[in-house]
């Protein structure tokens, strides 16, 4: 066997270093979207996720894609009454990903006997046929089909319906779960109804509307107002918000590292007049700034943001005319595109007056004692007598607590594997809430549906 000489296989060995070094460049030069690389470029960043999609197949195929990061709390599942001496007159929407089921059901459980009134179980294939969506971003019949779909943040309409998405179309459907109308477009996280009837919620503007080589695969998050009959009336760029507001450091002033910049996850509108805003002015959270700020479309202006004290937060509201209240995941990322991790130990819920900029945290003792620690996701809706409504999405957690720490009761999602599994953004609702609805849904016949 002739050998072959030393100089040509350290030629060819350099070669090799010189050939996947270029491979890298081009690779991550396409990610960044810092220049265009061409099809060559497109085609060398789909071989480099190749081991990725591999991994992804095989993870898949081995557990449920709608488990709880963490399995917690032993054997404790369900609903269970803490405080025998409180009683609790409201209600919980409940969106979960139900381990038992192969497909997203919605639930409405009466919490004072732990109840179900009513159950929404949608055809989500057949939905998602109805569909023309062609995004980068999802592909409906690989991601949302029905093993994976997720009821995410469902509103109840006063006809028994839901509003609801899972990074999807936006969809209605009536009181018997038969789709009433879509909206192409990738529409995510929570969906709020304004004082005027119509809804806000964040969507993705595709292509971008930004016109700039460095963001060029830049997710454009934009907010939009959707009427109750399914039209779009209003849809802007969060980006091209904060740069017609002078704020373009925030766009521009940090590396393109990746795609989602800003990360847009709630637009929450007032439904009162407060100290800095009126009514139908905007929370905006863009979670991967730590940065809430509040904005009145009517006028393009951006009225006050802050910066923190929270961190990667979630779920901004309006509480009184001069506070307003964030749930804070305190968690951040070590490195790029990296796992997430807890910055702080527990999460935390800030109330901020935006009049003084003071802030308290009067809920940290029972954050603290209870361990929660939703990374990502999570809700806090701070209820009329103080208490707290907390959703620990992440570990498939319901928590109401009071102002002192107190644990009134608990929701754990747990299914008859014994494991716990994902929430989809649940809403609390009190009989003020339910009123205009519940007469359709104590007297509907959906049959066998």
């Amino acid at each position: 066997m002739k050998r072959v000489p030393l100089n040509i296989v350290a030629a060819l060995i350099v070669l090799m270093i010189v050939a996947m070094i270029f491979f890298g460049w081009i690779v991550m030069e396409t990610e960044r979207g810092v220049r265009d690389m061409g099809k060559i470029g497109r085609l060398f960043r789909d071989l480099a996720k190749i081991p990725a999609s591999i991994k992804h197949a095989f993870v898949e195929t081995a557990s449920h894609p709608g488990l709880a990061l963490e399995q917690r709390f032993g054997t404790v599942a369900g609903f269970k009454q803490i405080d025998p001496d409180f009683v609790d007159d409201g209600y919980l929407l409940l969106s979960r990903v139900n381990g038992d089921l192969d497909s997203p059901q919605v639930e409405l459980l009466r919490i004072s006997d732990n109840k179900v009134l009513h159950t929404w179980r949608p055809d989500i294939d057949h939905i998602n046929s109805l569909s023309k969506l062609k995004s980068r971003f999802v592909k409906l019949a690989r991601d949302k089909h029905s093993g994976r779909y997720r009821m995410v943040h469902p509103f109840l309409t006063n006809d028994g319906g839901l509003i609801f998405q899972d990074d999807s179309p936006l969809v209605k459907i009536n009181v018997c779960s038969e789709p009433e109308w879509t909206i192409d477009g990738v529409f995510h996280h929570g969906l709020e109804r304004a004082a005027d009837g119509n809804y806000w919620i964040p969507g993705t503007i595709e292509p971008s509307s930004l016109d700039n080589k460095l963001l060029k695969r830049h997710r454009d998050d934009s907010i939009v107002q959707v009427s109750p009959e399914g039209e779009i009336l209003f849809n802007k760029s969060v980006a091209q918000i904060l740069i017609d507001n002078d704020h373009q450091g925030v766009v521009y002033g940090v590396a393109p590292y990746e795609s989602d910049i800003l990360h847009l996850n709630e637009v929450q509108p007032a439904l009162f007049d407060g100290s800095l805003w009126k009514r139908g002015d905007l929370l905006i959270s863009l979670r991967y700034r730590s940065m809430v700020f509040l904005y009145r479309p009517s006028s393009n202006k951006i009225l006050w943001m802050s910066i923190g004290p929270w961190l990667n937060q979630h779920d901004p509201d309006f509480l009184n005319p001069e506070e307003i209240s964030v749930f804070s995941n305190e968690s951040y990322r070590p490195v790029m595109k990296g796992a997430q991790k807890m910055f702080n130990a527990h999460n935390e819920v800030y109330i901020m007056n935006l009049s003084s900029q003071s802030v308290r945290k009067p809920y940290t003792a029972g954050l603290k004692k209870f361990e929660l620690r939703t990374i990502s996701e999570g809700r806090a809706r701070i209820l009329g007598n103080r208490d707290v409504y907390i959703e620990e999405s992440n570990h498939g957690r319901l928590l109401r607590l009071s102002e002192s720490g107190d644990l009134r009761w608990q929701f754990i999602n747990r299914a008859s594997d014994g494991k716990t599994y994902k929430l989809g953004w649940t809403r609390y609702l009190s009989n003020a809430d339910l009123l205009p609805v519940i007469n359709r849904l104590n007297t509907v016949n959906c049959g066998d549906k």
